[in-house]
């Protein structure tokens, strides 16, 4: 019966009619109006001179498949004779960064008359190729991978993706195609393949999302199927092997509320089928597994108000980032049904709020939550909480002092939601499954600084850092005593001309509390964002990810 009822809610909340779609202007009979657009596209080193000319540069510029002028003109929110809308055209210039293979984008008018305007659209291009391999010799086994992927395939715009590892007994295999724009329009494709000595999966997107804030619908379709064995963890380094098998499907269509682009609603179809099965016998007794089927209609209804604030040297050393301000809310009621094939019926209730502020300037404070659960009677299952907080302080031009809080409970969690309290994204010095769970809170700490000194345009950065945290099954097993802690310092690598500006990071971590053993880690991109992403680009954020 509750099924039935949320196809009915459904048949009014979905629009009527989204065809014909452009975005919508304010002062539509006001003047300027634009006369003409220009693209401008600079070559890796076409802006500095004194570098274009000397041969590692010129090779670079040579080898370079320059941007196609459309593919930037595809990304435009206006045209020639459009009313001037200041709001669009900074958009636009967002956009285009986003894209990453540019390393910035500046959109600006150039006024002719009390009437008439032109807009000049400036991008630079990135270096999109990276080719790279890896070996490695530990405990009498060797390891060798190859890795080629390319961000900007000719110049159009699409990504292909290829890594390929083997040791003597274990192979691994990933391939990816993504195609941004689909015919010119604004669906984008995305397909993953994975291989790997414990299963394999494929992974297919087809995603158009609300490109600007005055965009009327988005719509997307995800499948994922996986093969293969997947692990629990029931204790500190113990590890427990189970074969699953897993097709999941989602859908969902939303659109635009207000004429302001602050309001919009959706509704989401999910489909999950789930088949597990113990390796052991013995297994049972260690760990529920159960066969899934799930089948769940959601309505979700989203307001998001931002304003952007462009900055430099916090996650990417020179390159621009546009920091979101503002707010995010996301309120979502969904229904498990057997009319629609589920193993029950449930209510599922769900919640993403999230704010930042800028304050005296040189402070910003983000601060999230997340809360999701399914009931059916007096009953919750799978509940999951999720708090954050990121703070930043820029003591100089060069100079940002980070700190970032994560708390996240859960209870009734299948084994695949596990936390890990180790590894790239928790805290430095321990193994990545070293430690679980599923509550956790991590605190990190870091005062980034950024140089003049560089090679070949790569610059070099630094940072000392603290990472505390603690993870815990349950609230009987929670000790204070259990907190790990480690304090350290790093080396950070960065070059804007090479794809995403993303940054090389080697960590030394010191044990101060706990498991943890002095560490180097290395890896791409720094440890933790400075700022939070919020954007109404997807207002179900959670719809492309976990159940």
């Amino acid at each position: 019966m509750l099924g039935k009822i949320f196809l009915i809610v459904i048949l009014f909340v979905l629009p009527k009619g989204m065809q014909g779609e452009t975005p919508l202007s304010s002062g539509q009979n006001s003047f300027p109006r634009i006369r003409n657009i220009k693209i401008v596209i600079h070559d890796i080193y076409e802006t500095e001179p004194d570098k274009r000319a000397r041969f590692p540069y010129r090779l670079a510029n040579t080898l370079h498949f320059k941007t196609k002028d459309f593919v930037v003109r595809r990304e435009l929110l206006f045209r020639r004779g459009d009313v001037v809308n200041d709001i669009l055209l900074q958009e636009t210039e967002r956009n285009l960064r986003n894209l990453l293979f540019f390393k910035d984008a500046n959109v600006r008018k150039i006024n002719i008359n009390q009437q008439q305007v032109d807009v000049l659209v400036e991008v630079e291009d990135q270096w999109t190729t990276v080719i790279g391999t890896k070996f490695s010799h530990e405990a009498g086994e060797s390891l060798f991978g190859i890795r080629l992927e390319e961000y900007n395939v000719g110049g159009f715009g699409q990504t292909i993706k290829f890594s390929y590892s083997q040791t003597k007994a274990r192979s691994y295999r990933e391939a990816a195609l993504m195609e941004p724009r689909i015919l010119n329009t604004r669906w984008s494709f995305t397909y993953i393949h994975k291989e790997h000595f414990d299963g394999h999966s494929d992974v297919v997107i087809l995603h158009r999302p609300f490109y600007s804030q005055f965009s009327r619908f988005s719509s997307g379709v995800y499948w994922e199927r996986f093969e293969g064995e997947r692990y629990f963890y029931p204790d500190v380094g113990e590890s427990l092997a189970y074969d699953s098998e897993q097709a999941t499907f989602k859908t969902f269509v939303s659109r635009l509320l207000d004429s302001n682009g602050w309001w919009r609603s959706g509704v989401s179809f999910f489909s999950l089928s789930k088949k597990d099965d113990y390796k052991k016998p013995e297994d049972r007794s260690r760990v529920e597994l159960s066969q899934v089927k799930l089948r769940q209609l959601t309505l979700a209804l989203s307001y998001a108000k931002l304003t952007y604030i462009e900055e430099t040297y916090l996650d990417r050393f020179a390159r621009t980032e546009d920091v979101p301000l503002g707010q995010v809310v996301n309120l979502m009621l969904g229904c498990t049904s057997r009319f629609y094939g589920s193993n029950d019926n449930n209510v599922y209730l769900g919640m993403i709020w999230d704010q930042a502020w800028r304050m005296w300037n040189t402070h910003y404070l983000y601060m999230g939550f997340y809360t999701s659960c399914y009931f059916s009677g007096r009953t919750f299952r799978k509940l999951w909480h999720e708090g954050s907080v990121k703070y930043f302080w820029r003591l100089g031009a060069r100079n940002t002092l980070v700190s970032n809080f994560c708390l996240t409970l859960g209870e009734r969690m299948p084994p695949e939601r596990q936390l890990f309290l180790g590894g790239i994204n928790a805290i430095r010095g321990l193994e990545e499954k070293q430690l679980v769970g599923q509550n956790r809170w991590i605190l990190n700490l870091e005062d980034r600084f950024f140089t003049n000194l560089n090679l070949f345009d790569f610059y070099l950065g630094g940072i000392f850092f603290i990472d505390v945290g603690n993870i815990w099954f349950s609230t009987s097993d929670f000790d204070w005593k259990s907190t790990c802690a480690s304090a350290g310092f790093g080396l950070r690598l960065g070059n804007s001309r090479v794809y995403g500006s993303k940054v090389t990071r080697l960590d030394f971590a010191f044990p101060i509390h706990g498991p943890v053993k002095f560490q180097v880690c290395f890896a791409t991109g720094q440890f933790f964002g400075a700022f939070k992403s919020l954007s109404y680009i997807n207002p179900f954020p959670r719809l492309f990810g976990e159940e």
